[in-house]
């Protein structure tokens, strides 16, 4: 029996009080419900806003930056300030970390110019991680907004490893794993047309 082409198919968000369903004609109809759907829930706060992650990573940062005993005015609070931070070595790197100059550090004892190297390196592992830890969430959340505020947002695309997709579609994919956000699209057979019955008599 032949399948039905891709569409008409039903559109089926897991909502906390019921199934929502749509009946979709085509591609657009797909990309144009996931649009309504991110707007309706950023509407009703399900999504944080980029302005409350960046605060919740500036937050991370000053507690890092505390804990390792960092001035909190010339510490990087990015990659790319940590990077022009570096200097040609480690221990250049080092003392621009920790707000010295080379001959200051070199002129420490062994053991404490090791532990401040040892220390510089556990605060740069930490710093990247909390970076990495918050970036695609607030990437996540740039999405959002950019679909909530655009016009003709069903159009919007977004490129990941080669391939382009429709980016509210991306941000529905990308969260369904959270609580409520499940959907799915089903295509279901048509019926057999009557020659197709005829064939199949024995």
């Amino acid at each position: 029996m032949a399948r039905q082409a891709a569409y008409p198919a039903i559109l089926k968000f897991e909502e906390k009080y019921g199934d929502e369903i749509y009946i979709v004609q085509s591609e657009d109809e797909v990309n144009r419900v996931a649009v309504a759907k991110i707007r309706e829930r950023y509407a009703n706060g399900w999504y944080p806003k980029v302005s409350d992650y960046e605060e919740d990573l500036n937050r991370a940062l000053d507690q890092l930056i505390s804990q390792f005993e960092l001035d909190p005015e010339k510490t990087p609070r990015s990659l790319e300030a940590l990077s022009k931070l570096k200097g040609a070595n480690e221990e250049e790197s080092v003392a621009a970390l920790f707000g010295m100059d080379v001959a200051t550090l070199k002129a420490l004892p062994a053991s404490m110019s090791e532990k401040l190297i040892d220390k510089a390196k556990l605060f740069v592992k930490k710093f990247n991680s909390t970076i990495r830890e918050y970036s695609s969430e607030i990437e996540d959340a740039r999405d959002i907004e950019l679909i909530v505020h655009s016009e003709k947002a069903h159009e919007l695309t977004k490129e990941y490893r080669g391939r382009t997709t429709n980016l509210a579609r991306w941000i529905l994919s990308s969260r369904q794993d959270h609580e409520y956000e499940n959907y799915e699209i089903d295509q279901p057979q048509l019926p057999p047309t009557v020659e197709q019955i005829e064939a199949g008599r024995l």
